[in-house]
C-alpha cells in the first residue's frame, strides 16, 4: 500500500493531501451511518501527529461542517506535526474545533470516539502519551472506529506493539492491510471495511510484478 501511494503521488501526481481528504470523506460517511446523522451526537477523534492524525484533524472538519459536536484529543508532540497533516491541523485550529493534549475525562459520555492516533508506519512499541490514549479509550469508549490500521496494530503481520486500540470497526483505506486479517491483529479490528480513495486499480498488479521480480 506503502508502494501503491508512492507511485500515485510521484509518477500520477495525485495531491497526497488529496488522498488524506477523500479518506477523511469516507470515514466521515461511516460516522454519519453510526450517529444516524444526529446533530446532538457527541464525537471525539483522538489524534496522532502522522498522516493517521491528519486523516482524523480532516474528519473533524467534516464532522463540524455538519453541525455535529466534535473535539479532537492529541498524543505527542503537536509541534512535530508536518506536511498535509499540519494543513489539517491547521484549518481545524482556525474553525475553532476544540484540541485537548490531555485524555479527556469524559471520554465515556461521547457517542462516537475515532482512533486516528497511529497507522501503517508503526515499527515499535506504544508508549508515554499513546499509552495512556490507548488504554483510555479502551476503558471508557463506548464505541470505538479505527482510522485504517486500530492504533497499536502492525500493520504487516497483526503483531499488537505493547498495547492496541480494540475498535468495533475498522475503516482500512485504499486497500486492505495484512494485518487486520492475522491474529492477534484480528481480533482488535471489529469489523473491517475497505473504502476506495481514488487510487488506480492497475497500480496492485505492478507493484505484485514489482515484488515478484
Amino acid at each position: 500500500m506503502r508502494r501503491i501511494e508512492q507511485i500515485a503521488i510521484e509518477e500520477l501526481g495525485i495531491p497526497s493531501i488529496l488522498l488524506m481528504e477523500n479518506a477523511s470523506i469516507r470515514v466521515a460517511e461511516h460516522c454519519f451511518r453510526l450517529i444516524n446523522g444526529g446533530k446532538s451526537a457527541r464525537v471525539l477523534i483522538a489524534c496522532g501527529p502522522g498522516n493517521n492524525g491528519g486523516d482524523g484533524t480532516a474528519l473533524a472538519r467534516h464532522l463540524y461542517i455538519k453541525e455535529i459536536e466534535t473535539k479532537v484529543i492529541f498524543a505527542g508532540d503537536m509541534n512535530a506535526v508536518k506536511g498535509d497533516a499540519a494543513v489539517n491541523l491547521a484549518i481545524i485550529k482556525k474553525l475553532g474545533i476544540p484540541i485537548e493534549q490531555d485524555i479527556t475525562p469524559d471520554i465515556e459520555t461521547y457517542d462516537l470516539v475515532v482512533d486516528a492516533i497511529l497507522g501503517t508506519g508503526l515499527v515499535r512499541n506504544v508508549e508515554g502519551s499513546y499509552k495512556d490514549m490507548i488504554e483510555t479509550i479502551n476503558r471508557y469508549a463506548k464505541y470505538v472506529i479505527s482510522v485504517d490500521m486500530p492504533s497499536g496494530v502492525h500493520s504487516d503481520t497483526g503483531q499488537i506493539m505493547g498495547c492496541a486500540v480494540k475498535a468495533a470497526q475498522t475503516i482500512t483505506l485504499g486497500y486492505p492491510k495484512t494485518g487486520l486479517y492475522l491474529h492477534p491483529g484480528s481480533e482488535f479490528a471489529g469489523k473491517i471495511h475497505i473504502e476506495d480513495i481514488s487510487i488506480p486499480h492497475s497500480l496492485i498488479d505492478r507493484v505484485k510484478k514489482e515484488s515478484d521480480c
